[in-house]
């Protein structure tokens, strides 16, 4: 039931492969056969798998501690993938940790949703009224992006209507001066 539902890959306790369901291998573009024995360090950015804290990463898990989070992870073809996931330590009966089975659910779309608002917030703050999200979300999230999209338009139609109306009350004000003018 787990593997129908989510994405699961076994791996060795340093990080090698052993195996992963179809889920898995769907979200990041791999076949089995290509990722089968080699290092996890594929799915993460060069810099991050020579650091020092993914080390830690793989020794705290080789150490029995379970890590649950969300992650940028890479697909084969370079695109950035959002997990939600949880590296699960496995112990034999000595309580020794023979492997590490990873369950993860794809959070692309809202991590890419949560972004765009963000950025498009930021915008607005700083006064950039001529936007909008044109990009669809995911499903569950696309009504977000649909009602910043309106507020933004009721925002731009209630400024150009002040805008008028301040033409106007300008027009009326002149219109009064020159007649105070007329009669001095």
């Amino acid at each position: 039931a787990i593997s129908r539902a989510q994405a699961v890959i076994e791996f060795e306790v340093d990080g090698t492969i052993i195996t992963a369901n179809e889920n898995f291998c769907g979200a990041v573009g791999y076949d089995l056969s290509e990722i089968q024995g080699r290092h996890h360090q594929i799915f993460v950015e060069k810099t991050y798998g020579e650091s020092a804290e993914y080390r830690e990463f793989w020794k705290k898990l080789g150490d029995g501690e379970f890590i649950a989070d969300e992650f940028q992870r890479f697909g084969k073809d370079g695109s950035e993938i959002w997990i939600q996931a949880s590296y699960n330590p496995i112990f034999d009966a000595g309580g020794k940790v023979v492997k590490v089975v990873k369950f993860a659910t794809d959070i692309t779309g809202r991590v890419h949703a949560v972004n765009t608002i963000g950025n498009s917030l930021r915008q607005l703050s700083d006064g950039n009224l001529d936007q909008s999200i044109d990009d669809k979300f995911i499903p569950e999230l696309d009504g977000l992006r649909l009602d910043f999209n309106q507020t933004l338009q009721n925002l731009n139609d209630t400024l150009s209507r002040i805008g008028h109306n301040a033409q106007a009350i300008d027009g009326g004000s002149q219109e009064i001066r020159s007649l105070y003018l007329i009669h001095i």
